[in-house]
């Protein structure tokens, strides 16, 4: 039983490690998104 218990905190804990890894990788791609976008804008301002 102790072992049983002990392996579903490790799991939970890979859980929680790859939640981080999603939320990481999810802000990494709207903060490059947003990035994109500005350095768009600014593109277009100079042209105009």
């Amino acid at each position: 039983m102790m072992n049983s218990s002990k392996r579903t905190q490790k799991q939970k804990g890979f859980t929680m490690v790859e939640l981080m890894i999603v939320l990481t990788m999810g802000v990494i791609f709207v903060a490059t998104s947003l990035l994109s976008s500005i350095w768009k804008v600014r593109d277009i301002e100079r042209c105009v």
